[in-house]
């Protein structure tokens, strides 16, 4: 297990997104979506947070499709 100061507890060492052992999304593995991912984001990234809840349901669909495709 490895910590850090912002009391992460755990990190993924999955590969690659369809690896089995992956655990979830963030360095942690604590999300399970991209969605959640981007939602729980704060400190130096809350703008770019906002600015992801800002948009239209149709915009984020979009996005997290584009996501997904990589």
């Amino acid at each position: 297990m490895l910590g850090d100061a912002k009391a992460n507890d755990q990190v993924s060492l999955a590969r690659r997104p369809d690896d089995i052992n992956r655990i979830g999304y963030l360095h942690d593995g604590r999300a399970r979506t991209i969605d959640e991912a981007i939602r729980w984001h704060g400190g130096e990234a809350q703008a770019s947070a906002d600015a992801y809840a800002a948009l239209s349901q149709v915009d984020r669909d979009r996005l997290l499709a584009f996501l997904n495709s990589l």
